[in-house]
Formats: C-alpha cells, structure tokens, sequence
C-alpha cells in the first residue's frame, strides 16, 4: 500500500511539474501528451508486481515411472511389448502421423514408427 501511495504521489509530482513547464511554454499539444506520458508510466509501475512459483527438480514433471515404447521402434514391436492398444486413431496429413492409447499413455507413429510417447491420466 505504501509503494502505491508512493508512486502516486510521485506521479502527480512529476505531472504538475510537467503541466506547468509546458504551460508555460504555451503548447497544448506538448502538455496532453506529457500528462498522457506520466499517467500511463504511473498505471503500469503498478502492474510489474508478480508472484513467483517454485518447484522443486525432482518434482517436476509428475511421476514418470510408467514404462512406454522408445522413440524408433516399430508398430510391431509396440505391440508385442504392450499388446494391442485400447484404441486408435488413423494416420492423417503427410507425413502420415497416427496414433494408438494404451491406459496411461499414447503412442504417436510417423509411418510404422515411434515418433513420441505421451502420458495420459
């Protein structure tokens, strides 16, 4: 509350400041835009204020402990590995990207291979 009050107070310093010595200038132009300068200079020093997060490394990411197919190996494989999936959705765009859902992860093939792996919950 204090560094608002502060920074209001310095505001409406810089902007009387600045109305009077374009004032006395005599250009209406030079003060509208000086006080426009000042009041949004005074609006957004009160916006900078940001909280900060902080997670720990090794809690980044969630629990990773699910086995998955690596990145490379064929669709034969997966399935040999992880038996048939629980569904599947078919290739699309080029190069043909298809996928298939295991319980607790998806399985995305660029042609007949593992391009990624991405956990479900």
């Amino acid at each position: 509350m204090k560094k608002l009050s502060a920074s209001i107070l310095l505001s409406t310093v810089l902007l009387s400041t600045a109305l009077r010595s374009t004032i006395i200038r005599g250009s209406i132009c030079s003060t509208i835009f000086a006080a426009g300068i000042i009041t949004a200079s005074a609006l957004f020093s009160q916006v900078s204020n940001a909280e900060t997060i902080v997670v720990p490394i090794g809690q980044q990411g969630g629990q990773q402990s699910t086995q998955r197919p690596s990145t490379g190996i064929t669709k034969t494989q997966v399935k040999s590995q992880y038996g048939e999936p629980n569904g599947w959705r078919p290739a699309v765009g080029q190069p043909p990207i298809s996928s298939w859902v295991y319980d607790g992860f998806t399985v995305y093939f660029e042609y007949e291979r593992v391009i990624h792996t991405v956990l479900t919950r």
